[in-house]
């Protein structure tokens, strides 16, 4: 049976009830097996979690082998990295906040989705940097700046002090 495919950035697919629908988010984002403890961290209750997932249109993908889970399914988050430090301008048009709009009642997993969507504006703002650094090099002051200036405009920093653009 082949993998699914399902889009995660700008949006948030049809998933299973929570639990489910945690889990669904934690293994598209973190492809591969997964213990049942790395699991736990983010989903306490693994058990009700898989349950949800097994009666969703996830479960023939979802994938159980001594104590460790994977969905056997892409998302557009691998894509997205392999983007964000080739592309960077392209990356910020193509994708949007992961699983954007979903809000989970689960703690950790809250805390997780959280740190993700940092991480991946993170990702965003170092390759706008390093661009930025690069058009500097080359005497491009102005394109260097109205770079790292979109870049604010589209993904703001927290606090928004923390850049300084007249530092360029």
């Amino acid at each position: 049976m082949e993998g699914l495919s399902v889009r995660l950035l700008g949006g948030t697919p049809e998933l299973p009830p929570p639990p489910g629908a945690e889990l669904v988010i934690y293994l598209l984002a973190r492809p591969g097996w997964r213990s049942r403890e790395e699991l736990q961290k983010v989903v306490p209750d693994v058990d009700a979690a898989v349950s949800a997932v097994r009666q969703s249109r996830f479960a023939p993908y979802l994938e159980e082998e001594a104590g460790r889970f994977q969905l056997r399914a892409g998302s557009d988050v691998l894509d997205y990295w392999q983007d964000a430090y080739r592309d960077w301008a392209k990356t910020t048009e193509r994708y949007g906040e992961l699983a954007a709009g979903f809000a989970s009642a689960i703690p950790e997993f809250q805390a997780w989705l959280e740190a993700e969507r940092r991480e991946v504006l993170h990702a965003l703002w170092g390759t706008a940097v390093g661009k930025a650094n690069a058009l500097l090099d080359q005497g491009a002051r102005d394109a260097a700046l109205a770079l790292v200036a979109g870049a604010e405009a589209a993904y703001p920093l927290e606090p928004a002090s923390a850049l300084d653009l007249a530092d360029f």
